[in-house]
């Protein structure tokens, strides 16, 4: 995506702890979709909050396997 571009999409998943987001953070490394992880300073840099941009040169079956674990809120 082109940064002039926007998306109209927003997705909401949950997980069970910091490991479980470090863990979908290295599966959009991985398979070149851009991310950005958030870390709360207030709880010793926690990360508590990934988000994802659109977009994989991968197929979506393997996309969709770096997020099987997740769950929609």
């Amino acid at each position: 995506m082109h940064p002039d571009e926007t998306a109209e999409t927003l997705v909401i998943l949950g997980t069970d702890g910091e490991a479980e987001l470090e863990a979908l953070a290295a599966a959009a490394r991985a398979l070149s979709i851009r991310h950005a992880v958030f870390a709360e300073p207030d709880l010793g840099n926690s990360k508590t909050a990934i988000a994802l941009g659109p977009g994989s040169k991968k197929p979506g079956q393997e996309a969709a396997a770096g997020v099987s674990r997740t769950r929609c809120l």
